[in-house]
């Protein structure tokens, strides 16, 4: 029935449909829109009439959901497709490039299966999380040619596979490997690289074998914890500038069956120190990090600064107070993979961030509702044992 659909926009991450439902109690459906996996910060609640729509927005005009002021407005026909509608056609974002997003898959969706679908392909590949060996709902197929991924994306877009309508666009910059070789360094030149979402198996001597056309290496550093075993990332410096800048050219290279992860490492002078010994982490490893002792100054930029040459950053969260919408002095920093978050915990707990040490540790996903993280236990204590501000 027109009208009687809101639109809900202005969503933290963290909000989950239960949340939708809790607020909007009188709504016959609600539901979070998701993209590539993850929320896309914006949802609907159906109402039984327009009139309930309407008092429904009338009675939450300051409503906050997860610590975030959400936007309410009356969803249009192209906003709010009809739940269950066939897919025509849909709309598409991207650039043309080689290779395909291919959204909305079955979870019993194989690379196999998703191959011989795209029987022309060079490539298919099933995203997995890599916690729960489930696959996460999305993958990749990649083409010879621009030309040839269109065909097949004329082809397949809103087609079913094991029973699932498939939402098909052009892979963005951070889901392409071609497009990633691109990305420029965030630091300035130096003559040492930082190697990030190295493989664990990669050795010195593969890495010396990798970069030996750039030019004199002077050292080689690869990070270890106290057994002995690679954290997933190094240093490595050569004798001059030339040779580090067609080192970094090699940005996104497969080493030891990984893409690497390059850029200019800080000058040492630059690097922040440690105020004093960190804790260690006392959840185990995911993919998202815990940011304690967050200076009120820090901006989302200043995190992605400081955190995205350890590998691809998908969400950067720094928690609000509800009551008096500034920082809580913590927040979340999320990482493709759990290889990518410990390499950034072990070289950036202790360090300055906005002239304050950051007490970093592994979120750990908030039973029941899915995609919440809680801060480790003792800084959940801590806060509890603070007065309540009157």
């Amino acid at each position: 029935m027109s009208g009687s659909t809101l639109f809900v926009g202005n969503l933290s991450w963290q909000a989950t449909e239960e949340d939708l439902k809790k607020a909007f109690p009188t709504a016959t459906a609600v539901r979070i829109v998701m993209g590539d996996g993850r929320p896309k910060g914006y949802g609907y609640a159906e109402f039984a009439s327009p009139e309930e729509a309407r008092r429904a927005m009338d009675q939450n005009q300051h409503l906050e959901i997860e610590g975030r002021p959400v936007r309410l407005d009356f969803a249009t026909p192209r906003e709010h497709p009809p739940r269950g509608s066939p897919i025509q056609s849909p709309q598409q974002q991207n650039p043309p490039s080689t290779t395909l997003f291919v959204g909305n898959l079955s979870f019993d969706t194989t690379n196999e299966s998703l191959k011989a679908v795209f029987p022309t392909c060079k490539s298919a590949r099933v995203v997995y999380d890599r916690e729960t060996q489930r696959s996460r709902g999305f993958g990749y197929v990649e083409f010879e040619s621009v030309a040839a991924a269109r065909a097949a994306n004329e082809a397949m877009n809103g087609k079913e596979i094991d029973g699932r309508v498939i939402r098909i666009d052009y892979a963005t910059s951070q889901a392409s490997p071609a497009a990633r070789q691109n990305r420029q360094p965030t630091n300035p030149p130096s003559t040492t690289i930082f190697l990030g979402n190295l493989s664990y198996e990669c050795d010195e001597e593969a890495i010396r074998a990798a970069f030996a056309d750039c030019g004199e290496i002077k050292s080689l550093r690869l990070m270890k914890d106290d057994a002995g075993a690679s954290k997933g990332f190094g240093y490595i410096e050569f004798a001059d500038f030339a040779a580090s800048a067609a080192a970094i050219r090699k940005d996104n290279m497969e080493l030891c069956g990984r893409n690497v992860h390059l850029d200019y490492a800080q000058p040492r002078i630059e690097r922040a120190p440690v105020a004093s010994s960190p804790r260690a982490p006392t959840n185990p490893p995911s993919s998202t990090l815990f940011l304690g002792g967050l200076s009120y100054k820090a901006t989302t930029d200043d995190i992605r600064a400081a955190f995205n040459h350890f590998g691809t950053i998908t969400d950067v969260r720094i928690t609000i107070d509800r009551d008096t919408s500034r920082p809580k002095g913590f927040g979340y920093v999320s990482f493709s993979t759990v290889e990518e978050a410990q390499a950034a915990l072990s070289a950036m707990n202790g360090q300055l961030l906005a002239d304050r040490p950051l007490r970093l540790d592994f979120a750990t996903p908030r039973s029941p509702g899915p995609r919440r993280e809680r801060a480790p236990r003792e800084d959940r204590e801590e806060k509890e044992r603070k007065p309540r501000r009157k």
